[in-house]
């Protein structure tokens, strides 16, 4: 939550750094404008998911990359889950892909070369 309070209360800045205003950076992170007006302006919460998304859009831009890092809003233990979630994704991924293959196999009757 303290992350979370820290972000919404610097989100102008940083959309100021990124140039954008409310409505584009609203479509970037996948929020309407009034939904992001609305956290902006402490009407509406900011979700745990739609945090995760504009920290990771933060950090792919080189004038707010270094204020998420002074702020402490990406610290090492979330960029670890993230990790870990990435890697099952991926294994997740593979044994699907395995799964569709070994079926297809099965049914060859099925399989399109």
């Amino acid at each position: 939550a303290e992350l979370i309070s820290i972000l919404v209360e610097n989100l102008p800045v940083f959309r100021a750094k990124l140039g954008a205003t409310q409505d584009t950076f609203a479509q970037r992170v996948g929020l309407t404008k009034t939904t992001l007006n609305h956290i902006e302006n402490y009407k509406k919460e900011l979700t745990w998911s739609n945090f995760i998304t504009i920290i990771l859009l933060l950090m792919q831009n080189e004038d707010t990359k270094p204020l998420v890092e002074v702020m402490g809003l990406y610290p090492e233990d979330l960029k670890n889950f993230l990790m870990f979630l990435s890697i099952i994704r991926t294994d997740l991924n593979i044994l699907w892909l395995m799964s569709i293959r070994t079926h297809l196999t099965a049914n060859s009757d099925l399989y399109i070369t």
